[in-house]
């Protein structure tokens, strides 16, 4: 039987549209509704680590300044905005704050410049503290923490912008009058010291290829005997047109090697051998680096330097039985390839962490009597960030709590909590799986090796 299809007048036509209509307006509200909380949760979610970001930094970057310092630096922190869109710097905000008094315009007149971070930071940086123009990579001082060297940086940058010479501010490195001049037109990438022993060697009349070797040395940093390297760089400089690529900083190698004994591997209290430079010609020096290349291959090869963590270095007197201690701190890649070929651990591949000043690695050494260096009995690894110890290891990895850890290495583990009480460090004794009581119970550990 056939359907009777019922027939819809319009007014009911028209109602159910309505319906559907008023419907899909309810669900298009809803969802408008939803989308905007979500847009107001996110915001406040983005303010939130905003907020956590800036009093992480503030903390980080002010923790040894007074409160008026501190609290400066948040207000600049609410004052300045950078168009890119970028959180400023913090290091950078905590520098201008404790300077503040050397402003020489204030920061409401101050309109960012470029389109970067780096660049708009550069601007307000320029703004505020220049009166004559100063080198690009003087800047990097800025963004230093406020220890020795930052300290130190940050005053050549305020002299040379009220018109003093580089020469006045009594650099580590000796610069000559055409030095000075030549240290102002360095690339922006280099480093501070490594701008002045660009100069220094350009003044000699080196070329930058000769200055890009060096600066791959241990010549990037200045030298306890400035004296010497004056002659030595003279005769590289000389000689330059004679060396193949690659020579310059094999010679420069040797010669640290050879008047610091040890490439400050061995020890740092040795007293450095009489070396000089007199009477000696290109192809003998040549001959014998040749030598200390193949002797001492993991010297010679690429080195990767980094700055100082800004932690006193231990080196404490002769102890009872005539061992000396130290806890020195290891700055380039060289001196991890040795530390780790000594000890038999991986501290050889923490090369990139240390640069990037995510890590800091220290060295306990012991040294007798008869022994001509001191010899590592522990490597230490710190977080910078934290400024935590989380790994302490003696040869092959051994744990000072190891039953079969030796007098030296327990006594080094003593040293080494003496050590972080001094400098205010923490140590995670969990990740070290360290018994701090039991080490410290041991009351004949001192005599025996040497630390009373």
């Amino acid at each position: 039987m056939a359907r009777k299809h019922r027939r819809i007048e319009p007014e009911d036509r028209a109602a159910r549209q309505q319906a559907i209509d008023s419907q899909r307006r309810r669900l298009d509200r809803a969802r408008e509704q939803a989308n905007r909380e979500a847009q107001v949760e996110a915001a406040l979610r983005n303010a939130r680590t905003r907020h956590e970001l800036r009093r992480y930094t503030l903390e980080r970057s002010t923790r040894a300044d007074s409160r008026a310092t501190r609290r400066f630096c948040a207000d600049l922190y609410d004052i300045v905005k950078l168009p890119c869109g970028r959180e400023p710097d913090g290091m950078l905000l905590a520098s201008l704050a404790r300077h503040r008094r050397d402003w020489f315009r204030p920061i409401s007149t101050w309109r960012p410049e470029g389109d970067t971070q780096i660049e708009q930071q550069s601007s307000l940086l320029r703004h505020l503290l220049t009166r004559y123009p100063v080198p690009a990579f003087m800047e990097q001082a800025w963004y230093m923490d406020d220890l020795t060297e930052g300290r130190e940086y940050r005053t050549w940058f305020l002299r040379m912008t009220r018109g003093e010479n580089i020469r006045a501010c009594s650099p580590p490195i000796p610069l000559t009058h055409r030095a000075a001049h030549l240290f102002l037109h360095a690339p922006g990438d280099c480093t501070i010291v490594g701008a002045m022993r660009r100069a220094q060697y350009l003044g000699m009349g080196g070329s930058d290829r000769g200055a890009v070797e060096l600066l791959n040395t241990a010549l990037g940093y200045p030298q306890p005997n400035e004296r010497f390297w004056e002659t030595a760089l003279q005769f590289l400089a000389n000689h330059e047109s004679e060396l193949r690529a690659g020579q310059i900083a094999l010679l420069a190698a040797f010669l640290h090697w050879r008047v610091t004994g040890q490439h400050r591997i061995a020890n740092p209290l040795a007293p450095a051998p009489v070396f000089s430079m007199k009477g000696r010609t290109l192809g003998s020096l040549l001959r014998e680096a040749e030598v200390f290349r193949a002797a001492l291959p993991s010297l010679t090869g690429p080195v990767k330097w980094w700055d100082r963590l800004g932690i006193k270095e231990w080196l404490p007197e002769e102890g009872a039985d005539e061992r000396t201690w130290s806890i020195v701190e290891l700055l380039n890649s060289a001196e991890l390839r040795h530390e780790g070929e000594t000890m038999r651990h991986c501290v050889a591949h923490y090369d990139r962490v240390c640069a990037a000043r995510e890590v800091s690695i220290w060295s306990v050494r012991c040294q007798d009597r008869e022994a001509a260096y001191a010899e590592p009995i522990m490597t230490i690894e710190i977080r910078t960030e934290r400024r935590v110890i989380v790994q302490a290891r003696g040869k092959r990895n051994q744990s000072a709590m190891d039953e079969q850890a030796g007098p030296l290495l327990r006594a080094a583990a003593r040293l080494m909590i003496q050590w972080t009480e001094r400098e205010k460090l923490t140590i995670n004794w969990g990740l070290l799986g360290w018994n701090r009581t039991w080490l410290l119970s041991n009351e004949d550990m001192e005599e025996r090796c040497g630390l009373v």
